[in-house]
C-alpha cells in the first residue's frame, strides 16, 4: 500500500496524521468489502458465499459497501502510516474524511489520536499559562456540580407494628 502522511501535533498529548492513499489501492478495498459481505450475507437467489459482485452490491447497497470499504482502508492505512512515528498512539484513532472511497480515485483522510502523556513535570512546564482544551475538567462533566445523592430518595420511617 502506498501511503503519504503528514504528522502534526495538536497538543501535548493529541496528534494528527493526514494520510493519502493512491487510487490503485482503493479498488482492492472495495473488492475486499464486497467479499466480506458475500461471505456473511444471505442473498436471495444465491447460495451462501456464491453471490456475484453485482448481486452483493444490489442487496447490501452501494453506499453501505463503500462505507465499509472506507473503514477497512482507513484502519489499514493508519496502521501503515503509524509505523514510523516516534510516539505511537495509545488510543484508537478517530478518522475524518469528506466522502467515502471511489474506485480509482486517490483517498485522503485525517486520523487524530492520543499519545502517552509525558511525565508530570514536563507536562506542567508545557501547560504553564496555556488554556488546555484537551484536558477534561470536572466542570466539563458535571456543569452543575456533583449531584446530591439523596435528591430523589425520600426517607420515611417504616410503619410501626404492634405484636401483642
Amino acid at each position: 500500500m502506498k501511503v503519504t502522511k503528514t504528522h502534526s501535533e495538536i497538543s501535548l498529548i493529541r496528534h494528527k496524521l493526514e494520510i493519502e492513499v493512491s487510487g490503485e489501492d482503493v479498488g482492492a478495498y472495495i473488492a475486499k468489502a464486497i467479499d466480506e459481505f458475500r461471505k456473511n450475507a444471505e442473498i436471495p437467489g444465491f447460495r451462501k458465499g456464491k453471490a456475484t459482485d453485482a448481486g452483493v452490491v444490489a442487496h447490501i447497497g452501494e453506499k453501505r459497501v463503500r462505507k465499509y470499504a472506507t473503514e477497512l482502508l482507513c484502519a489499514d492505512a493508519f496502521d501503515e502510516a503509524s509505523k514510523g512515528i516516534e510516539k505511537p498512539p495509545v488510543t484508537p484513532p478517530k478518522y475524518k474524511y469528506d466522502q467515502p472511497i471511489r474506485k480509482g480515485q486517490d483517498f485522503s483522510f485525517s486520523a487524530s489520536y492520543y499519545i502517552e502523556p509525558p511525565d508530570p513535570k514536563t507536562l506542567a512546564k508545557g501547560a504553564a499559562g496555556k488554556d488546555m482544551p484537551d484536558y477534561i475538567r470536572p466542570e466539563d462533566i458535571l456543569p452543575k456540580g456533583p449531584p446530591n445523592i439523596h435528591s430523589n430518595i425520600t426517607h420515611r420511617p417504616l410503619p410501626a407494628y404492634r405484636l401483642d
